[in-house]
């Protein structure tokens, strides 16, 4: 049989990483495939100047390099023999595991950006570098344990972390707690229990969406979108209910492991003083001879170690189906409550039944658009956005992923084929309303996010407008039509608006937005601003023999790619925001123009006309 040499790149990593001080290689590497792949392992000896009861001098491991190295993965596990065999912060859930692998489950996260870690092996993880890879990471494993034997591995000013679970279900659970309704939750953190409403996010895709959490009689504490008494109400037969039960403090067994099965939570209920088979006994009274249903386990948590709490934390947990009350206890036993509890608690809640966690996510904004969102003046300003087309459909796309709380969108037209080579809508809604189409594709990425559709065109009625654009702080024009100007001017609101129309030039070369903060819209100032620019648009379009299709060049529907656009729409929305930041009763026509140079894009030029400076010929 051939052997198979181990890779030069991987002998040469671990030659470097024996080095270490406190780092000992003993036995031979094997190679292994290892959850899908090939990995070459090392049997390790990891010595550390202090020790406690749990976490000794000297401690026994496994790493397992990918034979990809210096790339792929390198992961560092405790040995059974003699590892560690309790769960620390930045740690997998430490189980016994496989029973043909000589090391536990407990994969130790070394590239958490913890201070305890930092301060000693800091640098970020050298992939690609042969050399040191394997040593950065063993050198980790030896800071990690050092943190763990003196308790130290979550310290004052380290994002907090919440334990590891073990999740097996493709069912998830989704959330929006935040800690604007931390205070919610005040008169509850006791270990009350109650009930969940939930909704499901998507068709057919295991998500359900908690929309509304309310005690055990029924009343609400918080409700959320997209909430409604027709589909979630107590009186409506779509509502989909499980419980909640909030707990005091951080549900763990010392040092840092939820919990796995039944009586290690009862071992935790005793220490926060709380009764976990008399709240058990209640939901299971309510779901005997049930479906299986979902409990939401939550406690309030800091989101910096060393800070108040500030958020709860929510865990969802699938609860064993329980046998119907139509089923006598076994035994001779009467069917009374008492003995019914009996033997729920001797087969599904023993000390020893294993439960299922579920994949459980927080998608309030604050987590979701963490990466990239408006300041809170923007996200809380109340947008209706006319014309939902190209323009209007990617602006709206914007506006919602970058944050804006509450958006109308208007549009009494239909999407069509020809629309799809620059709309943000698919061949699937063809035929639908577009306000429609895309307030529901939007609302399927942000389900809180208030999103409204208006499938008509803008009522010609100034009562009805009035009415309708009522709570608006902005108005969005992007239709590209005289009428819609022209009903926005014969309406007067008692608090000034920020009125935006906007739209593009021949081949979206240039983006016109014209904005105004005013009780109504100034549909001469408009007019008298425009005009000079858009005789300039007209020769263009006379020059390239192009026929025009609507008033002037005041119309979305010219030809025009779709990168452009993205421009275009990209242009709008940094103007809008400026507006509100600055919110001044100014009316001006913004103009970008795509600028070249020997063919080559060079950006975009920004220029404002005012009234004054437009007649002036600027």
């Amino acid at each position: 049989m051939t052997e198979i040499k181990m890779p030069e790149t991987i002998r040469v990593g671990a030659h470097n990483a024996q080095a270490i001080p406190g780092v000992e290689f003993f036995d031979e590497p094997f190679l292994k495939q290892f959850k899908g792949a090939s990995f070459w392992g090392f049997a390790l000896r990891l010595q550390i100047g202090a020790s406690s009861d749990i976490v000794p001098q000297t401690t026994e491991w496994f790493a397992l390099i990918e034979d990809s190295y210096p790339f792929g993965d390198i992961w560092v596990y405790p040995s059974k023999a003699n590892g560690i065999d309790v769960t620390f912060p930045h740690q997998d859930l430490n189980s016994f595991g496989n029973e043909k692998q000589p090391w536990r489950d407990g994969k130790l996260c070394l590239v958490s950006p913890v201070q305890g870690l930092g301060r000693i092996a800091g640098g970020k993880d050298p992939i690609g570098n042969y050399e040191e890879r394997f040593r950065w990471h063993l050198s980790r494993a030896i800071t990690w344990l050092g943190c763990a034997a003196t308790n130290s591995l979550m310290q004052d000013g380290d994002p907090f972390e919440t334990p590891y679970y073990a999740c097996s279900s493709r069912r998830h659970i989704v959330h929006n707690e935040s800690s604007a309704t931390f205070h919610l939750w005040a008169p509850y953190n006791d270990g009350s229990l109650g009930i969940v409403v939930f909704h499901e996010v998507f068709k057919n895709d295991n998500r359900d969406l908690a929309v509304s959490f309310e005690t055990m009689d029924g009343i609400p504490i918080r409700r959320t979108r997209p909430y409604s008494e027709e589909n979630h109400g107590i009186n409506s037969r779509h509502r989909r209910t499980g419980f909640w039960w909030l707990w005091k403090a951080p549900i763990v067994l010392p040092p840092w492991q939820a919990p796995t099965n039944w009586g290690e939570l009862r071992e935790i209920g005793d220490q926060q003083d709380i009764d976990v088979d008399q709240a058990l006994r209640s939901i299971a009274s309510l779901v005997r001879g049930e479906a299986a249903t979902v409990l939401l386990i939550g406690y309030p948590m800091p989101l910096i170690c060393g800070e108040g709490a500030c958020e709860i934390y929510w865990q969802a947990i699938r609860l064993p189906r329980l046998e119907s009350t139509k089923q006598a206890p076994k035994g001779g036993y009467l069917p009374t409550e008492k003995n019914f509890w009996g033997r729920d608690r001797r087969q599904a809640f023993m000390d020893q039944h294993k439960f299922a966690y579920l994949k459980t996510e927080n998608w309030h904004p604050d987590r979701m658009q963490a990466r990239g969102r408006f300041g809170s003046t923007m996200c809380k300003a109340k947008v209706a956005l006319i014309g939902c087309g190209a323009l209007g459909s990617i602006i709206a796309e914007l506006l919602v992923r970058e944050g804006v709380e509450d958006i109308m969108l208007i549009d009494g037209k239909h999407l069509s084929a020809h629309n799809l080579v620059r709309h943000t809508l698919y061949g699937d809604v063809i035929g639908k309303n577009k306000a429609d189409a895309l307030a529901e594709c939007l609302s399927l990425s942000y389900p809180f996010t208030k999103i409204v559709s208006i499938n008509n065109y803008l009522s010609s009625s100034s009562d009805q407008v009035e009415s309708l654009l009522m709570d608006r702080k902005i108005v969005l024009d992007c239709t590209g039509c005289d009428e819609i100007i022209q009903i926005l001017e014969n309406v007067w609101w008692e608090m000034p608006k920020l009125f935006i129309s906007s739209s593009v030039g021949y081949k979206a070369q240039r983006t016109f937005i014209f904005k105004a903060i005013r009780h109504q819209f100034p549909s001469e100032e408009f007019r008298r601003i425009l005009e000079p620019i858009l005789n300039e648009e007209r020769n263009n379009w006379a020059e390239n023999g192009e026929t025009l299709e609507g008033p002037g060049c005041w119309s979305p529907l010219f030809p025009a790619r779709l990168d452009d656009l993205l421009l275009s729409a990209t242009s709008c929305i940094k103007v809008i925001e400026e507006c509100l930041l600055q919110f001044r009763p100014d009316a001006k026509v913004v103009v970008f123009e795509q600028s070249f140079s020997n063919d080559m894009f060079t950006g975009l030029t920004r220029k404002e006309c005012s009234l004054l400076s437009s007649m002036e010929g600027e």
